[in-house]
């Protein structure tokens, strides 16, 4: 390889508690083309649970950590712990020259002053069981980091300020010391959502950078591998966002990976999609892949989506989009995961290049999650032009809220965990085993792999012209990514140049594909290209792909409201509205559930009102779906959350749920015992189980239908026509604290507590949890709301004492997600919320989160909005309890609403 790959810093996305308070290898290719390749076979990926000879016992060696689990032959050593209000808490981690390594806080180390931010480490020996590992700190001014990579001889730094951005770092007066920042490239974005990792690229010529859904593309991008501003939100029908007001207001391309120049010129967009891919891995081959965060609120809606695995090629879309508005992973536009994981909190990855561990967890690729506090392993292997994946945990621990990871020169895996200035150390892995350490052979891409990347080079709008027939030729190619790569250098070029090949085209997977270009371009021809495809006789990819195209054919001609989303659409696309129709009418019903969901979703957008009996058909008597195979993952685990096993105990109806979702549009067909049917079936699946948000989206649905009926419907369906769904029954016995209470603090109540949260009273934490009024936002297990961070993994994250200052002191840290907002009027008066929408013309505040009354002010009063330094918890909420309640109350917490914890045995 031509660089030493180093990792960064990733961003802690899942809630906290807040608690209580691709670019293509210069590889050259000439003739491949066709659909008359065939798709590569995966080949066997090997079992991960084979049997395997035993490896030797483990050294003895006193920094090996006890309450962490690691694969047999591997050992974790705790070499440094954070000096709190000194050091900070670590998230970003990278490895440096001469086997020493950066580790950066999220913040500066103490809030509010100008305390050492970046940190070089230089740990000992692992044949030294005595050593130290030594921590200098280095003078230069940060303001926190979330991204760390030494490449070209210099330290780069993902500053995380609100508009800091890309930085070098260098030592001016020879001492060895970092004391000089130079901003090379302006990002704004600070927070969990905003600038993350740095990786450098495959070639060694450049730097990837890395951000979330939060943080604005650079002011000035150069180039673009997908079409730059091409994107939109692409919504047939109006979705919902988010009901608490999170990233609302973000809309495409949302998080993006882009490379630049060593001095961070040249910027160029890679790929793009994305909730919060917090770091990227770097194949040996160049292959890049990134790890996405999930909005685990969603869990048990059809929009969920776990957190995952994606190939970033050049060009790549993953359609994320704010609120229920994510595309699904069937959509020709966007592309699937390599591998799902499920609900968890993406932090940072790394390859295993380098690392002497035994040669298949060299080629591994390695995600940390920051909730579960688990580094898994990803085997991948060829499938097509791109990969798929297996998962294995690697290292496991409880708490081990881990944040990013890197491969030292000296050969072991050094990983900090973490952040929201919790606790936080610094850990190594070293392999002690007997198996073989032999580096992998790098092996060559295969055909299709080569023909991705061989029209890749073409995602260029000066692309040679004499190139257009080797992209027509794969835009109905089998592979996904194959036509992906190829109809995004077909977007590169103008539309004149291929409309009539386009309206000439015979084959229906070419023609669909050429026909969302032109939809994606909104040209006029779209429609017409679109409509000459035959459906008949054709497979379930092509089917997709058509009603996809013609879905962002009407979004990008329709006339939409900004503030209500009511569409009108184009009088082109009424006028053939009995042609569309009777193209997807005979697709119903089908057994592929995507297809009918498309079908139905196109027919509503097209007010058949002749769709409602179908619709509600599939809602009443198709089977509940099996659950993904993410959550066997969480029955072997049980770290996951409450959220997680209500699934597993009462599963939701996701597939009927977007059903409903799309039925909430339609205002006419509907007969009296259809409507009753329809508000029925939604109070049954209100009693499903699922994530934070999952009743609250319920009711959504519930309350946008309630809206569209007459005065007539209202009197025919009584009850059903008004008020909530209802909840599910999670009443518990209220226990009220006898006291005597105390002005608590973290530093008496941490003293009092240590060591003292065995042979505890279940039913009196779980009482007390009421009493304290911390259910009526936060959730533990099944009991409590879902208007704060769900703390049944609370453990998992944080120690005793990160949970009290939670608990007592609310404003210490605030996560972004469930920040209040200031809004200031010009004429004085100000108020004080949840932001949950915001538009040119108006801004929406919930001033109380247990009230939904909202405050509307006008855009055009507004001097300013900007968050709030109070919490929404007030404090002093536990100050009537006794320490031996406080203790029940902490270990009722910790232990996840499970009355089996050790917290409770005698």
């Amino acid at each position: 390889m031509p660089f030493k790959m180093t990792q960064t810093c990733k961003r802690l996305t899942l809630p906290v508690l807040a608690l209580l308070s691709a670019v293509a290898l210069p590889i050259t290719l000439a003739n491949i083309s066709g659909n008359n390749i065939a798709r590569a076979d995966a080949g066997s990926t090997p079992s991960l649970q084979a049997a395997e000879a035993p490896e030797p016992p483990a050294p003895n060696n006193p920094r090996a950590v006890k309450n962490v689990t690691v694969k047999d032959g591997f050992m974790v050593e705790l070499l440094h712990e954070t000096k709190k209000g000194e050091q900070g808490s670590w998230v970003a981690l990278c490895a440096g020259p001469n086997n020493t390594l950066y580790a950066s806080s999220q913040y500066n180390g103490k809030k509010g002053a100008n305390h050492p931010t970046l940190f070089q480490l230089k740990p000992p020996a692992v044949d030294d069981p005595n050593g130290k590992t030594q921590v200098i700190a280095q003078p230069v001014d940060l303001a926190g980091a979330q991204g760390l990579c030494y490449a070209f001889g210099s330290l780069y730094v993902m500053e995380s300020g609100r508009q800091n951005g890309l930085v070098r770092v260098s030592d001016t007066d020879g001492d060895g010391l970092l004391d000089k920042k130079e901003l090379l490239l302006n990002i704004f974005g600070g927070g969990e959502h905003g600038t993350h990792a740095i990786v450098p690229t495959p070639d060694g010529k450049g730097l990837f950078l890395v951000a979330g859904n939060m943080s604005p593309l650079p002011a000035k991008v150069d180039k673009s591998r997908p079409v730059f501003g091409l994107w939109d939100e692409d919504h047939v029908l109006p979705r919902n966002r988010d009901g608490r007001g999170h990233a609302s207001n973000v809309m495409a391309p949302g998080g993006w990976i882009v490379r630049v120049d060593p001095d961070g010129k040249n910027v160029e967009l890679i790929s793009q999609g994305y909730r919060n891919q917090y770091d990227i891995g770097v194949h040996p081959n160049g292959e890049v892949f990134a790890y996405d965060a999930d909005m685990e609120w969603d869990l048990g809606q059809p929009w969920y989506r776990p957190t995952r695995i994606n190939h970033v090629t050049s060009g790549s879309e993953f359609g994320w989009r704010n609120g229920s508005g994510k595309w699904p992973k069937y959509y020709e536009d966007s592309l699937d995961s390599v591998v799902d994981i499920g609900p968890g909190s993406p932090v940072g990855v790394t390859f295993g290049t380098g690392a002497a561990f035994p040669t298949k967890y060299q080629e591994a690729l390695y995600a940390l999650d920051w909730t579960y506090g688990t580094i898994y392993a990803i085997h991948i292997t060829p499938q097509g032009s791109t990969y798929t994946g297996e998962i294995e945990p690697f290292v496991q621990g409880k708490p081990l809220p881990v944040t990013d990871v890197a491969i030292g020169g000296d050969g072991h895996m050094y990983f900090t965990a973490g952040g929201r200035r919790g606790d936080s150390a610094f850990y190594r892995v070293s392999y002690y085993g007997n198996k073989d350490k032999t580096p992998p052979i790098i092996k060559p891409h295969n055909e299709l792999a080569l023909l991705r990347k061989e029209i890749e080079k073409l995602h260029t709008p000066d692309a040679p012209a004499d190139k257009l027939d080797f992209i027509w030729s794969n835009l109905g190619h089998s592979d996904r990514y194959v036509r992906f790569a190829a109809r995004v250098a077909l977007e590169h070029r103008k539309p004149a140049s291929y409309v009539a090949k386009a309206k000439a085209e015979k084959d229906a997977l070419t023609r669909t594909a050429a026909g969302l270009a032109l939809a994606r371009h909104r040209h006029p021809a779209a429609l017409e290209v679109l409509l000459g495809v035959d459906l008949k006789g054709t497979d379930k990819v092509t089917q997709l792909a058509w009603m996809r195209a013609m879905a962002v054919d009407m979004y990008r001609k329709a006339d939409i409201d900004g503030k209500t989303q009511k569409r009108t659409y184009d009088p082109k696309h009424l006028a053939k509205k009995d042609a569309i129709l009777a193209k997807i009418k005979g697709l119903l019903p089908s057994d592929d559930r995507d297809i009918n969901t498309e079908v139905i979703r196109l027919r509503v957008a097209l007010e058949d009102e002749g769709v409602i009996e179908d619709a509600l058909n599939f809602m009443s008597n198709t089977p509940v779906a099996p659950l993904p195979e993410w959550t066997k993952l969480a029955q072997q685990n049980d770290r996951y959350g409450a959220a997680i096993n209500a699934m597993i105990k009462n599963p939701p109806p996701t597939f009927q749920i977007g059903i409903a979702f799309m039925l909430r549009n339609l205002d006419k067909g509907w007969t009296p015992t259809t409507r009753q049917q329809f508000f029925s079936w939604l109070r049954l699946a209100a009693q499903a189980g699922g994530g934070n948000s999952y009743w609250p989206a319920m009711n959504t649905i519930n309350k946008q239908a309630q809206a569209t009926l007459t005065a007539e419907e209202k009197a025919a369906l009584g009850p059903l026509a008004s008020g909530d769904l209802p909840k599910p029954d999670n009443n518990r016995p209220i226990v009220q604290p006898k006291g005597p209470g105390r002005t608590w603090t973290t530093a008496a109540a941490t003293k009092l507590l240590n060591g003292r949260l065995k042979g505890r009273s279940f039913e009196r934490g779980q009482g007390l949890y009421q009493a304290a009024l911390c259910s009526q936002c936060h959730k533990v297990g099944d009991l409590g709301g879902d208007i704060g961070p769900n703390l049944s993994t609370a453990a998992n994250k944080f120690s005793l004492e990160d949970l009290l200052r939670a608990t007592i002191e609310p404003s210490h840290e605030i996560s972004d997600q469930y920040a209040l907002s200031i809004v200031k009027t010009k004429n004085g008066k100000q108020v004080i919320g949840r932001v949950l929408s915001k538009d040119a013309s108006t801004v929406t505040v919930q001033p109380n989160p247990l009230d939904p009354k909202t405050v509307a002010v006008a855009m055009g009063d507004v001097q300013s909005i900007e968050l709030s330094p109070t919490s929404t918890m007030p404090a002093g909420l536990v100050n009537p309890l006794s320490a031996p309640e406080l203790a029940d109350l902490c270990a009722y917490i910790l232990s996840g609403g499970n009355k089996d914890a050790e917290y409770f045995k005698k």
